[in-house]
């Protein structure tokens, strides 16, 4: 089952929510929105939170797609809950692994220390 997380949107003063979604196809052209900013409409597919995949119609901002989006790989979209339904964007950011927290405990602690005797305590290697 897909991971949803909420973010709070200042804008809209709601929660939004956030999953990776597949890129299937986008438009060929951009389309300009209300504001005249331009989007090209896409699909994409996901995990509904029923355990459902499913293929959406979705957007993504030109300025993103225009970063090098490529058709079959995994980005960051955000669910947003509308008067009209769900709207679902999709940004640039891929699912990257992240570094082992164990690898840089010593460098946060460090960083973290007001000084060295409380770097070294809190177990930073100097």
């Amino acid at each position: 089952m897909n991971n949803f997380q909420k973010v709070w949107n200042d804008h809209t003063k709601q929660y939004d929510l956030q999953s990776q979604v597949e890129l299937v196809s986008v438009a060929e052209a951009p389309m300009p929105n209300s504001n005249g900013k331009l989007y090209y409409p896409c699909t994409v597919k996901y995990t509904d939170p029923n355990g459902q995949v499913v293929n959406s119609q979705a957007i993504i901002h030109a300025k993103n797609y225009d970063k090098g989006m490529t058709v079959g790989t995994s980005y960051l979209a955000t669910f947003i809950q509308t008067d009209q339904g769900v709207l679902i964007t999709v940004s640039a950011l891929t699912q990257a692994a992240r570094p082992d927290a164990n690898a840089f405990k010593s460098l946060f602690a460090q960083a973290n220390a007001k000084t060295e005797a409380e770097a070294r305590q809190a177990g930073a290697v100097i």
